[in-house]
């Protein structure tokens, strides 16, 4: 299986380092490059020892490759998806495209030739991710259910006010955490209320605070920010059932289980009160990341693996597309100042 990433920049640069790795234990045969910045892909060419360079998509010979890997900035991923799913199968980072119209377009048009259309919701594929899902399952089957979701995403900033071509924070961080509260809950959200913020020399939001409401009742209540200084980050959500909270920090890869507390009484003095308040039952996992679990090289993987087998990816285009509307409608319902519903009429959902 031969494979071209197109876009090697900030993120790019990670992807062929995986790619590379890939190529080297035989899980694809061989590699290429292509970067509208030629002096940067042959730095990258010669660091990985990829034999193929191009400076644009028109120059590569799409015979030669099984896949293409796309990496270029969020404003361009349309139209560069649009280019290569005619010669074959596409991985994008996320958000899938900028509006949803064009999200329709790219899952329609893969549907149509046949192609395998993952996007990169790498968050998915994280260890504590999975270890969250198998708590959750052991819980349902004792009868509870999530009732509220809390998630803050924040930092690295700030922003760059010169660079915009991966639009607003929503987009760019967002994203991760509302398809993580569809993924977990297996649902899709029927509305949304969000506040946005701006600053003056930059046109996209830098803050976003959404709550989804679910079918089931489910609240999901999502920030994410670049109002921070470029040391500070964070990545946590919070999922409660009627019982038990679940922490997850994604930065550590750490989950916590907590159940209730030991023992309450209102008429305990301050000091007594303080000592019972403690939880009935707790555990910590921390999920340590090594070189074998990796949240982009299992992704990469992944999308190997289902181009060689024509699965469905676990994120396929259509969780893209489904994520990306759900960051739409935050955004129109920050700018209506108003509570507005997310219509699901889609037939390919």
């Amino acid at each position: 299986m031969r494979i071209c990433c197109i876009g090697v920049g900030r993120w790019g640069r990670n992807i062929i380092r995986v790619l590379a790795r890939l190529r080297d234990q035989g899980d694809i045969e061989d590699l290429a490059i292509c970067d509208i910045d030629i002096s940067r892909a042959k730095e990258l060419a010669k660091r990985y020892l990829v034999n193929e360079v191009y400076g644009s998509i028109d120059e590569i010979r799409h015979s030669k490759y099984d896949a293409y890997v796309v990496a270029v900035p969020t404003k361009y991923h349309y139209v560069v998806v649009k280019k290569l799913l005619p010669h074959s199968h596409v991985f994008v980072e996320k958000p899938i495209a900028t509006t949803i119209e064009e999200a329709r377009e790219l899952v329609l048009e893969a549907k149509k030739l046949g192609r395998v259309l993952m996007v990169g919701h790498i968050v998915r594929f994280e260890p504590v991710v999975s270890h969250l899902l198998n708590i959750l399952s052991r819980l349902r089957s004792e009868g509870e259910e999530v009732v509220n979701i809390y998630s803050v995403r924040i930092g690295p900033g700030p922003f760059n006010p010169v660079y915009t071509l991966n639009l607003g924070v929503a987009h760019d961080l967002l994203v991760h955490d509302i398809d993580i509260c569809n993924y977990v809950l297996n649902e899709l959200p029927r509305e949304v209320v969000a506040k946005t913020r701006y600053v003056s020399n930059f046109p996209y939001e830098v803050d976003i605070i959404a709550n989804y409401t679910y079918p089931s009742g489910t609240v999901a209540q999502l920030r994410a920010s670049w109002l921070c200084s470029q040391t500070m980050k964070r990545r946590l959500m919070e999922i409660q059932t009627m019982n038990y909270v679940i922490t997850v920090d994604y930065m550590l890869q750490r989950v916590v289980k907590e159940k209730g507390i030991a023992s309450y009484t209102s008429n305990s003095d301050y000091t007594s009160l303080v000592l019972t308040y403690q939880s009935k039952e707790i555990s910590e996992e921390r999920l340590l990341l090594g070189s074998h679990n990796e949240p982009l090289l299992v992704e990469l993987k992944h999308f190997i693996e289902c181009v060689k087998s024509g699965k469905e990816p676990l994120t396929s285009g259509v969780v893209g597309y489904i994520a990306l509307k759900c960051i739409v409608y935050a955004l129109k319902s920050a700018e209506k100042g108003m509570r507005v519903e997310i219509p699901w009429n889609e037939d390919f959902i």
